[in-house]
């Protein structure tokens, strides 16, 4: 019993070894445990990743340096996609633009998968993304070169190498050295081997379609035939025409000098083309809406056209008639004018006498009364007598015009006679006084008359 509290710490250190040692193993083996944290995960697509095999874990490292392991391979389409499974710790190192190389390790070839992490300014690559095919490196295995070749070039290959080692045995230095200077000249001799592939490319092309040209030529053998025909008819009668062409050429400066003339001439004209152009602008802006006008005008022109129509059937009808009309229309014309002359005198004979006229047909109500049980009685009223006018008793009072007025009878008319005439009138009505008492009246009231004293002696006025 003395021995049992030395074999309980005992029994502890093995148990926390035994832990120690299984948390190491599956570390190595790369299993996941309950509290390590999720991996950062990239998948790298491949046009060739034979050889790899998600089975055996293959080492996965960013930028030469261990950092997880290939967990699976599959294929998507025509590519392997390869699932890297990297430390938590990689997150943010590994950027959109990273690259990858399947290359071996090891002198018996172990695939692994290196990760070229990029440029930070492209931005961090999340956990999933993916590096494409474009950024990725195939390794080519030296069998994979070597099953290329025929039987007789492996065997003078294998003299090849089995001499090599002869030749280079201890000098591995200087053939390092040879290799690493004739890196420019490989990447010369490349750029000479693309340029002789693209070449061989055009080559191909250039026969392929000489081929096709070929074939059309002999499919239009006689359509070929007459294009040569005629085409060497068009020399003989460009050869018969040299003087011509000869006089045309030396025709030909002059005509190029005028040309430039008229160039200059029209890019002179080109401002005020220009000036032109912009002033139609407004018009040209102001034209839809003219246009639409127009087009509402439209049934308003149909319908004016369609009246139009109609009258013209309608003047047809009645046409005849107006030419009978019109041709008879002269004779009655002629026919007319006495009856028109003299009702032209007439109505200058009233205009002169206007104001008795109207006298006339203000008191012509009141001149017949039946008021008067005996019978009609007349009566006159006299609001008002014209002056004596000499043209009433025969003396010429007319001056250019057929028709005037009594005014201008009487001022054209010589004092002379007008006295004549006045003196006379009175006399007249001084003789009739004896006998009748309106002539009286009428002596006295009268305008223009000789003044109160009587022109005769002994009348009973």
């Amino acid at each position: 019993m003395s021995g049992m509290p030395m074999a309980r710490p005992a029994v502890l250190a093995l148990i926390i070894a035994a832990v120690v040692a299984i948390v190491f193993t599956l570390n190595k083996v790369d299993v996941e445990l309950p509290w390590t944290p999720d991996p950062y995960v990239v998948e790298v697509q491949f046009d060739d990743a034979a050889g790899l095999d998600g089975a055996d874990h293959p080492l996965a490292t960013v930028a030469g340096t261990k950092q997880g392991r290939v967990v699976a391979v599959h294929v998507e389409g025509d590519k392997a996609v390869a699932t890297l499974e990297l430390e938590p710790s990689v997150k943010g190192k590994v950027f959109k633009n990273a690259s990858a190389v399947l290359r071996p390790i090891g002198a018996v070839p172990v695939l692994s998968v290196n990760v070229d992490p990029g440029d930070p300014s492209q931005g961090e690559m999340p956990s999933g993304g993916t590096i494409k095919a474009e950024s990725s490196t195939t390794y080519v295995a030296p069998d994979k070169v070597l099953s290329v070749l025929d039987a007789d070039t492996r065997a003078y290959l294998q003299v090849l190498l089995g001499e090599s080692d002869v030749a280079l045995k201890g000098r591995g230095g200087d053939l390092e050295d040879a290799v690493r200077q004739s890196a420019p000249m490989m990447a010369s001799i490349r750029r000479v081997t693309e340029a002789v592939a693209d070449r061989r490319r055009l080559v191909t092309q250039l026969v392929g379609d000489l081929n096709e040209i070929s074939t059309v030529l002999a499919r239009r053998r006689d359509e070929l035939a007459s294009v040569i025909d005629n085409g060497s008819r068009v020399l003989d009668v460009t050869a018969a025409r040299s003087p011509e062409l000869e006089q045309t050429m030396r025709e030909l400066p002059a005509t190029l000098e005028s040309a430039q003339v008229t160039l200059r001439h029209i890019k002179a004209l080109a401002g005020p083309l220009t000036e032109a152009m912009d002033g139609t602008l407004p018009a040209l802006e102001a034209l839809p809406d003219g246009l639409r006008t127009a087009r509402q005008l439209t049934p308003a022109a149909k319908q004016l056209i369609s009246d139009a129509e109609a009258l013209e059937k309608t003047g047809k009808t009645q046409l005849p008639a107006i030419r009978e009309f019109t041709s008879r229309l002269g004779s009655a014309a002629a026919e007319g004018r006495p009856s028109v002359e003299a009702a032209a005198r007439t109505v200058d004979t009233l205009a002169d006498y206007s104001k008795g006229v109207a006298q006339l047909g203000d008191l012509v109500s009141g001149a017949v009364s039946t008021s008067n049980v005996n019978g009609v009685m007349g009566r006159a009223i006299f609001s008002s007598i014209e002056p004596v006018n000499p043209a009433n008793f025969g003396f010429d009072t007319s001056t250019s015009g057929s028709s005037t007025r009594s005014a201008k009878r009487s001022a054209t008319a010589s004092a002379a006679d007008r006295q004549a005439v006045e003196e006379g009138v009175a006399k007249l009505l001084e003789e009739k006084c004896a006998t009748d008492k309106m002539a009286c009246i009428l002596r006295a009231l009268t305008p223009g008359l000789p003044g109160n004293d009587p022109v005769t002696k002994g009348s009973g006025g």
